[in-house]
């Protein structure tokens, strides 16, 4: 058989499945297309194995045709520039990313539009179609990253204070760290990654919703993994419930706040937390009598090297002006003061708290007069205590020098 002749009979064959596609509607699922060609509603692609597959076309008409040109920049990011109108950027990867971020990269939030790019982990190590977890910005009252299980909170940064997330033991400040959150005045708040440093850093948010920070190794020409979360059961959003604070070093490592108490017990010693803590005794401002008696007003309980409660609102004022707001407010139920984000103040359930060796921040907890006095005895017990022990310790090493003196 001649070229000529098989090329025809290609021909023919092609020519008699486009028509079969055509009548059947079969062909809606293909493995690639070329700049002749269609991809129409409902179709998809899909690999000739069938093991991946996406629907690149999001629009109800189901065309999307362009002259345009591919550019691979240094960033990374993969352009598509309008090919008469080079400034005009069509597409670019950077605002569809997958499950990792590079320098230059942006997660971002739009408070205006509701959009938001965000990081979607893998459904598994080997299948990249869009997982279960997924990380991004939110920044309608102060900024802080996600990780999200569903549309279900998993870990949370904690908030931004113009050189860290406070929720982030390991972070120090902006020229260490590298991060930058910016607010472009337009109603978009973004997350730059670390940029600048003479090593090439990765963040990817693995298939198990774990954030993986690592950095090429030149000399040994691999990734490195130098930091991770969450780490540990404390990290995982909301896991010692409403007014439960977690400490990874305790055990168990749920507890309650001051003032609280668990709202289930046997549930609690259980180790199922969940329904968290309530309330030991009412506020004086919920159960005012007529007595007049100022003496016995709310006060506050400080909680040291805390990784501070989700929605927080905000205000500024001094630390001295916070609090007097606080108090002045019988919805408010706790108050911070951080000098980069000025005051924070919680009106309902506290959540997702943790207590640090470090690092932290002071949480000053809403609590009824006679909690006060309860605590103010359990201290001067405590201090008792402590004075009785150190008087004995001295009286003991005295009678021992005296011994030994008359020997």
């Amino acid at each position: 058989m001649t070229n000529s002749s098989r090329s025809l009979q290609h021909f023919v064959h092609v020519i008699l499945v486009i028509l079969h596609c055509f009548n059947t509607g079969v062909c809606a699922e293909v493995d690639s297309i070329t700049s002749t060609q269609s991809l129409r509603d409902p179709g998809f692609l899909s690999s000739a194995g069938g093991i991946f597959k996406d629907k690149p076309l999001r629009d109800s008409s189901g065309r999307y045709l362009v002259n345009a040109i591919a550019l691979l920049q240094d960033s990374g990011n993969f352009v598509l520039v309008d090919h008469l109108n080079n400034v005009s950027t069509i597409w670019q990867s950077f605002e569809h990313p997958s499950d990792s971020i590079v320098p230059e990269m942006r997660v971002s939030e739009n408070t205006r539009t509701g959009k938001r790019i965000e990081v979607k982990s893998w459904r598994s190590p080997w299948d990249p179609n869009s997982g279960n977890f997924s990380l991004g910005m939110s920044s309608v009252v102060i900024p802080q990253v996600y990780i999200w299980k569903g549309s279900r909170p998993y870990w949370r940064s904690g908030q931004w204070n113009g050189q860290i997330f406070i929720g982030v033991q390991d972070m120090y400040s902006v020229s260490i760290d590298g991060f930058s959150v910016v607010n472009d005045r337009e109603g978009t708040v973004y997350l730059t990654g670390p940029v600048g440093f003479n090593f090439l850093t990765k963040f990817v948010l693995d298939w198990k919703g774990n954030l993986l920070q690592s950095y090429w190794d030149e000399s040994e020409t691999n990734w490195k993994l130098i930091w991770s979360a969450p780490k540990n059961d404390c990290e995982v959003y909301g896991t010692c419930g409403p007014f439960g604070s977690c400490n990874y070093l305790e055990s168990p490592i749920c507890f309650c706040l001051k003032g609280f108490e668990p709202k289930h017990r046997e549930e609690w010693e259980k180790g199922n937390w969940t329904s968290g803590c309530v309330r030991r005794r009412a506020l004086q401002c919920e159960v005012r009598n007529n007595s007049g008696d100022s003496s016995k007003e709310d006060g506050f309980l400080k909680m040291e090297f805390m990784k501070l409660p989700d929605f927080a609102k905000r205000s500024s004022t001094t630390e001295d002006q916070c609090r007097s707001q606080c108090l002045g407010n019988c919805s408010c139920l706790a108050y911070a003061y951080d000098s980069g984000i000025g005051c924070m103040s919680w009106s309902e359930n506290l959540i997702d708290i943790q207590q640090f060796q470090s690092w932290g921040k002071d949480l000053y907890i809403r609590v009824a007069h006679s909690e006060l006095e309860h605590h103010k005895d359990k201290e001067n017990c405590n201090s008792s205590n402590l004075w009785f022990s150190y008087t004995l310790f001295v009286y003991f090493f005295a009678v021992q020098g005296w011994s030994d003196v008359e020997e």
